[in-house]
């Protein structure tokens, strides 16, 4: 559902950059593509990192393809943003968020009202009757005003906890999928409201110290989610064991969670969250034909993708 692998390098570090797209950054050579064929991965959504904070858009690509535009499943995904700190704290990156979509909704109210007086004019005869309003929206505040039309989705990193009230106030206001960093759970109660699923990090478990008992304790990200009825999908890491399926998928089953429901947030959730459910995530009639022939039981260590 979400992934910055693939990259000839990281298109990090760029603030306020709406109007890029993640196919200039893309590799069609990258191992990591090979490493997702291996790994039983037919389809993934490349997107700008986390940091940044209007940081572009992202294309949902196949593994396959000599060229980007071979690759290419679905363009304009939506844009990436981001409310991590970048050297100025976390209120500032809030204000900066709120600034930069402030400025396309004022763009935007004055583009109206010009127009609209192009139009009264015209009607009262100032204009000639056979010219045209020929005037766009500035290349660079297009993706913005989409964004805030809600005629794009958003999608969102949340790095902890406590951007969580901020992430579900923009939530009301912009089309959102949030992207959640390792330790949101801690705002489980919050996020509890959720219709949309969330994407989970790539980290499905870790160990904390209570700070009242100092007793290590193992925290299983995706059951407390799974517990809480809020709806996820999962994410894969650039290496390690997370960048296995399997090895995601098996985490979440030895965490208690339904197998289907591991299944689905690999699948059917991620293909939901990116209007592709009439195309992918699941083997149905009408359906592209992403289909692999494993050697075994998915959740098994031992299989790898034959086919």
């Amino acid at each position: 559902a979400h992934s910055q692998g693939g990259m000839r390098n990281a298109n990090e570090n760029m603030q306020n950059v709406p109007f890029v797209s993640i196919a200039d950054a893309l590799d069609p050579a990258s191992t990591f593509f090979e490493d997702c064929l291996r790994n039983g991965v037919g389809t993934i959504h490349v997107i700008p990192g986390n940091a940044t904070l209007l940081g572009g858009s992202g294309l949902v690509v196949r593994p396959i393809g000599r060229t980007v535009e071979d690759m290419i499943v679905s363009q304009q995904t939506g844009m990436k943003m981001s409310l991590q700190a970048q050297g100025g704290g976390r209120l500032l990156q809030i204000r900066k968020l709120r600034r930069a979509l402030e400025d396309a909704r004022e763009y935007l109210a004055d583009f109206d009202r010009r127009k609209a007086e192009f139009e009264k004019e015209k009607k009262a005869g100032a204009i000639a009757k056979d010219k045209e309003w020929t005037e766009e929206y500035d290349r660079t505040k297009k993706p913005v005003i989409d964004l805030v039309q809600k005629k794009t989705r958003g999608w969102l990193y949340v790095p902890s906890a406590a951007e969580v009230p901020e992430a579900l106030r923009l939530q009301k206001e912009l089309d959102l999928v949030l992207v959640l960093g390792p330790r949101v759970h801690k705002a489980l109660d919050e996020l509890k409201a959720q219709s949309t699923a969330v994407v989970l990090d790539e980290t499905l478990e870790y160990y904390d110290t209570d700070n009242e008992t100092q007793q290590e304790q193992k925290i299983t990200v995706a059951h407390l989610f799974d517990a809480a009825a809020v709806p996820f999908a999962l994410s894969l890491g650039n290496g390690g064991p997370t960048a296995n399926p399997w090895w995601q998928l098996a985490t979440c089953v030895r965490q208690g969670i339904d197998r289907r429901t591991a299944l689905e947030a690999l699948t059917v959730v991620p293909a939901r969250l990116l209007g592709l459910q009439d195309q992918i995530g699941s083997l149905q009639e009408g359906k592209l034909g992403n289909v692999q022939v494993l050697t075994g039981d998915p959740l098994q260590a031992t299989t790898w993708a034959d086919t």
